[in-house]
């Protein structure tokens, strides 16, 4: 055999400049009371009809999902996801819940041997000898698993306390622990002997259980706070208890002032309740109010889904895919305002619905007035959400592409360029509008943030000024050396009302 070649030349290959970070999906994040989503678990979906075979065609998760995913927007866009968790203010219980389709009764009547293995608060428990052979039904193999669990007297009233139910809607076997608290609970495996039935019911890693541990009482800071931990893909959030009061807006919307333009809160607000929600609702950024008078009735949907679904279909890859949020018409949202009266009470206090009206004969319904809470036009705040994610995310694939970015004007210009990349793509979409006209004031203010008399004019031929400097910063006696940019540009607004004279000679 001759020299290998590699002893002169030798190269090594490699893909270089992949980006490892994405764009987050704008969707909607559901949280749920309903006890068949678990605790401490964000869950996608892509389809309504993998929400109906999780939760049920008759749950209001499903209910939603149908006509979030069913919209098609004017740009024939539909969202392609939605996630849901669950949660509970009260401390909760370990449970695990079966997914699989079930052996015929017949062929667990067969079991005399049973054995499996099961693991709770860090406490594993040995089944063994389950005799499921006198099983008239689900519910009699459930009894019987539930006395076999509830022998562990080792195991603490975790074990001695638990539950086994049959769910008969969802076709599944639920296992919950006897206890409160911030307990484990983890997949059943086999028996060190006997017939496993760790996966005849459901309940081993490879049928995919639902899995939910224990929680401690929790607020709905420590509740949206577990959610980005666990998963920050989402844009809009809504709690689907329309219950709630001013107090949790206030915790709401001092989080998502924290969070400073990541996140939006969509939620119902009723006859009962709006002036008050109005009110707390006003004093943060990002709060989107929906007047919902059907709230509670399970025949009608959350008003909140409308923004959120116009958002999860935007397309802001496209030319002028940003949209206004005004003018979008949704046929499976009950109409919620159908006079002066109350349409003029409503839209003082920036809260939106579903509102009719009508035009030579014909009623037509769609979403106004498009504001949030605080007066902020919905579409330039949602906009600004992408935006400010697009540029995170390329920066971040930029310091993950390179051996380093320099202290110097060239690694300023790496950053600049790729800050300018993006906001190439904002001009695109409508984001940021180039000739747009600015007052004396947004003149003066810029004038005064920038020190300079003719960056307005700028803004004004470009959409945007971007300035990034390079600065010091000492931290513990450590030097460290940051980009600073600011960027400026004038927001995609949209005409909401047409105002005309005719003057006839």
């Amino acid at each position: 055999m001759p020299i290998s070649q590699s002893k002169y030349v030798s190269i090594t290959s490699g893909v270089g400049g992949q980006a490892q970070a994405s764009r987050k999906d704008l969707i909607l994040r559901i949280f749920t009371t309903n006890n068949l989503f678990p605790m401490e678990t964000v869950l996608e979906f892509t389809s309504a009809e993998d929400v109906q075979n999780f939760a049920g065609a008759s749950s209001m998760e499903a209910k939603c999902a149908s006509a979030y995913f069913g919209w098609v927007s004017k740009q024939v866009r539909q969202p392609e996801k939605i996630s849901f968790m669950g949660y509970s203010l009260e401390a909760t219980a370990p449970y695990i819940r079966s997914t699989r389709d079930l052996p015929a009764l017949t062929d667990l009547k067969s079991i005399s041997d049973g054995a499996m293995t099961i693991s709770m608060g860090g406490t594993s428990f040995a089944l063994t000898g389950v005799n499921f052979s006198s099983a008239n039904a689900y519910a009699d193999i459930a009894s019987t698993l539930q006395t076999a669990i509830q022998a562990n007297e080792g195991g603490g009233t975790l074990f001695t306390a638990a539950t086994v139910t049959y769910n008969a809607e969802q076709n599944s076997f639920v296992l919950t622990g006897g206890e409160t608290g911030a307990n484990t609970i983890a997949a059943a495996t086999a028996g060190s002997g006997g017939t496993d039935i760790s996966s005849l019911i459901g309940w081993n890693s490879a049928t995919n259980p639902i899995l939910s541990n224990g929680t401690n009482a929790m607020t709905l800071t420590d509740v949206l706070n577990n959610s980005v931990e666990l998963s920050d893909n989402f844009a809009t959030f809504a709690f689907l208890d329309a219950s709630l009061l001013a107090a949790d807006y206030q915790a709401i919307g001092t989080w998502n002032d924290n969070h400073n333009f990541q996140y939006m809160f969509v939620g119902d607000v009723t006859p009962l309740n709006y002036t008050d929600l109005a009110a707390e609702a006003a004093k943060y950024s990002g709060m989107c109010l929906n007047y919902n008078p059907y709230a509670g009735d399970s025949g009608n949907l959350p008003a909140f889904l409308m923004p959120a679904t116009i958002l999860a279909a935007t397309n802001y890859d496209k030319v002028n895919g940003t949209v206004n949020y005004m003018y979008q018409q949704f046929p499976t949202q009950a109409i919620a305002v159908t006079t002066n009266e109350l349409a003029e009470t409503l839209d003082p206090l920036k809260i939106n619905y579903n509102g009719q009206t009508q035009k030579s004969g014909t009623k037509i319904e769609f979403y106004q007035d498009g504001y949030l809470a605080d007066g902020t036009d919905i579409a330039p705040y949602a906009n600004e959400i992408w935006l400010k994610d697009a540029i995170t995310t390329e920066l971040l694939n930029l310091q993950l592409a390179v051996d380093r970015i320099p202290a110097s004007d060239v690694g300023v210009s790496q950053i600049v360029g790729t800050i300018q990349n993006v906001a190439s793509e904002a001009v695109n979409n409508g984001t940021i509008t180039p000739g747009k006209e600015l007052t004396n004031t947004q003149k003066a203010y810029i004038t005064q943030l920038t020190g300079d008399d003719e960056a307005w004019q700028q803004i004004f031929l470009t959409g945007y000024l971007l300035d990034a400097n390079l600065v010091q910063s000492v931290d513990d006696n450590i030097t460290k050396y940051i980009c600073e940019y600011t960027l400026i540009y004038s927001k995609g607004d949209s005409i909401r009302k047409v105002e005309g004279t005719h003057v006839l000679i």
